[in-house]
């Protein structure tokens, strides 16, 4: 394994036999407050209040490469990572920018869950 390049100061690019890997250098921690750099306190307050304290490694990576910057991501990530709160914020930082998203389930019944947990959002303008 041979370290070739710096992608920033959470990444490095690490050569695995034929393969250039991106991989986090130490432990990478953002805890939702950190969040306020791209959404209103209003929506880090929300959130805290429902318990949410900090992100898991693969959901601070994936903001921390532009999730909340309108990057195009494909995020293939296990079960119980939190793709569903990662798709959650990129939808609230959209709808605040007054941008449109969609969000596709394979059940009514989780779809009727999801809009439910939407409205929580009311109060931010969403």
């Amino acid at each position: 394994m041979k370290v070739n390049r710096s992608y920033g100061p959470y990444y490095r690019s690490v050569k695995v036999g034929c393969l250039e890997v991106i991989e986090p250098k130490g432990r990478l921690m953002l805890e939702i407050r950190d969040l306020s750099r791209w959404l209103p306190q209003e929506a880090i307050e929300l959130y805290e209040g429902q318990g949410y304290n900090e992100l898991y490694p693969p959901q601070a990576q994936a903001v921390e490469r532009g999730l909340l910057e309108g990057k195009n991501m494909l995020l293939a990530l296990a079960t119980a990572s939190g793709k569903t709160f990662l798709a959650e914020l990129a939808m609230l930082k959209a709808a605040l920018q007054s941008k449109r998203s969609l969000y596709i389930v394979p059940l009514r019944a989780l779809a009727a869950e999801k809009f439910d947990s939407f409205q929580r959002f009311k109060d931010l303008g969403v």
